[in-house]
C-alpha cells in the first residue's frame, strides 16, 4: 500500500514539475488548460490524503483574456490567471512535497 501511495506521490511530482518547466516559457497570463493539468495533479495527491486547498488556485483569479481593437475591448472566451501566482503555488507544493516525502517523514 505505501508503495502504491508513493507512486501516486511521484507521479503528480513529475507532471507538476514538468508544468513548471514548460510554463517558464509562456509569456505573459496562464491558459486555464494548464491551471486544469496542475489542479489535476492536485486532486490525485488529496485522493492520497493531502489537503491542496492552499495550492489551488483560486476561480477568481480565473478571468477571461482580451484583445482591444479600433479602442474596444473584446474579451475572449479562453481563460486566464497570472503566471507569477501559479508559479508560486508550484514552488511552494514542490517544496512542501520535499519536506513530507524526506527520509525523515517516511520513517
Amino acid at each position: 500500500m505505501a508503495e502504491n501511495k508513493m507512486d501516486k506521490r511521484y507521479f503528480a511530482f513529475i507532471s507538476i514539475s514538468a508544468l513548471r518547466k514548460h510554463i517558464k516559457s509562456i509569456v505573459g497570463s496562464i491558459p486555464e488548460l494548464y491551471i486544469k493539468e496542475f489542479h489535476d495533479a492536485l486532486d490525485i495527491l488529496e485522493d492520497d490524503g493531502i489537503d491542496t486547498n492552499i495550492f489551488r488556485i483560486p476561480a477568481t483569479e480565473i478571468k477571461p483574456g482580451f484583445v482591444e481593437f479600433e479602442g474596444k475591448i473584446k474579451y475572449t472566451d479562453e481563460k486566464y490567471a497570472p503566471k507569477a501566482l501559479l508559479l508560486a503555488k508550484i514552488d511552494a507544493l514542490i517544496t512542501y512535497l520535499k519536506i513530507e516525502n524526506s527520509p525523515a517523514n517516511l520513517s
